[in-house]
């Protein structure tokens, strides 16, 4: 009985965490930054790796290249502020969020 809670819970976490994907995407799409902004905490750290290799991503954004490093909310922030001016070029056109649920 404990392994089948064990199984709803995980099934459970899965869900939550798919449901904010869709909801970090569509707030992103749609061009909701206020709540895009709110998915996240103040001290959250936002990266996006890049491959080292063809098998791995690289594992220390302070030694390796990003794709987008941010140590803390604020630099979202900034973002937002640089996207909502016009003044952003590689924000310009803002591209659309692609989701893949596997």
């Amino acid at each position: 009985a404990a392994q089948e809670v064990d199984l709803f819970e995980a099934l459970a976490a899965g869900a939550d965490a798919l449901g904010l994907i869709y909801e970090e995407a569509d707030s992103l799409d749609e061009r909701r930054w206020d709540d895009w902004l709110a998915l996240f905490l103040p001290d959250c750290e936002y990266w996006m790796p890049m491959w080292e290799t063809e098998e791995a991503l690289t594992t220390d954004p302070q030694r390796g290249l990003s794709h987008i490093y941010y140590a803390s909310r604020a630099g979202l922030e900034d973002r937002i502020v640089r996207i909502r001016s016009g003044r952003s070029p590689a924000s310009s056109p803002i591209a659309r969020t692609p989701v893949w649920a596997l």
